[in-house]
């Protein structure tokens, strides 16, 4: 994380050290370059072009060298950048990307006047198979879980892992019929996933919520609401429905 944390510091660093560079060598060059043009140089130090020859190409190689580095500095920053928006196991949004994401998605859809469905979904009885498997299966599952919403999503929607066994994802302009119809593929998808531990089948269920937006919303309004369809739909199913409840009102408290 302090790597990720440095990213600020690195960008200004690199922007003073290109400041410096592009001034020092752009000085060397332009004053040499002035007198080999004008002629200006003593005809004592005629002999001496090619030394000024040699200085203009050494000058010429630091700049490349250092255009070089700063290449370098920038693909460092953009790696950085990218490491603290994605989620280290399943390679989607982590919740800051997410996010991010999110709300610009609804700037968007508050200028177009086109708006769109955010998905929530919630794994079921996801701690029984990390207490009963071990976390090493329970980080597979999470991985099958998102290789499989990867394959059921358009290229332009958003899907991010917003901690433990929670997705999210962003159908944007897509219509409530089709928003419909996509959860059903993914909430099949997931029941019937092919996910075998220790030489045992294990059965995969998911909740599934949604919250159609106009882009009038606030983000955490969003969430909230889409989180309250996915919890309604956790409580149909679970027989305890006093600690789904109790569950859902502590989710929503820390958002």
């Amino acid at each position: 994380m302090g790597e990720i944390k440095s990213i600020a510091t690195v960008n200004q660093r690199a922007d003073r050290e290109i400041s410096i560079d592009e001034v020092k060598l752009g000085n060397i060059i332009s004053h040499f370059s002035g007198l080999i043009e004008r002629g200006n140089l003593p005809p004592t130090q005629i002999n001496d072009i090619t030394e000024v020859e040699k200085a203009l190409s050494l000058a010429l190689l630091a700049m490349t060298e250092a255009e070089k580095r700063i290449d370098r500095q920038q693909k460092r920053i953009k790696q950085l950048e990218k490491l603290s928006i994605t989620d280290e196991l399943t390679k989607l949004l982590n919740r800051r990307g997410f996010l991010t994401q999110l709300k610009r998605t609804l700037s968007s859809s508050k200028r177009s006047g086109v708006g769109g469905s955010l998905v929530m979904l919630d794994l079921d009885r996801f701690k029984n198979i990390n207490d009963r498997y071990g976390h090493i299966a329970g980080d597979k599952l999470l991985q099958k879980v998102a290789n499989s919403l990867k394959l059921r999503v358009r290229d332009s929607d958003t899907i991010g892992r917003l901690g433990g066994d929670e997705f999210a994802i962003i159908l944007a302009g897509l219509p409530s019929s089709m928003v419909s119809n996509r959860i059903e593929e993914i909430q099949n998808a997931i029941k019937y996933l092919h996910f075998e531990w220790e030489n045992q089948k294990i059965v995969v269920g998911a909740s599934i919520g949604r919250y159609d937006y106009s882009g009038t919303e606030t983000y955490t309004e969003l969430i909230n609401l889409a989180d309250l369809s996915m919890y309604d739909k956790k409580l149909k199913k679970n027989t305890d429905k006093k600690i789904v409840s109790t569950i859902g009102q502590m989710r929503l408290s820390t958002l």
